[in-house]
């Protein structure tokens, strides 16, 4: 299954949940940005908290995610 990755400006709580919640319907991660609390709680009442089980944060930025995230670690891992 493809991983797909959708990021959205909600404009500070300007966009409408039902907008973006049929926009998101097949992606499998989505980032909100500008999220403020009332647009995150309208998204819960259309089911994100089932659709995307895994989520990190509740206000600017938000994210969730169908499949497990893990924290970003403490410390980048150098690439050589």
């Amino acid at each position: 299954m493809p991983l797909t990755v959708v990021e959205l400006n909600v404009l500070g709580g300007s966009a409408s949940p039902a907008a973006v919640d049929e926009g998101t319907r097949d992606v499998s991660l989505v980032v909100l940005t500008e999220l403020d609390t009332s647009t995150a709680a309208a998204l819960d009442a259309l089911g994100w908290d089932e659709r995307f089980p895994h989520r990190v944060g509740r206000a600017d930025p938000g994210g969730w995610s169908r499949p497990p995230t893990s924290p970003a670690p403490d410390e980048p891992k150098k690439i050589r």
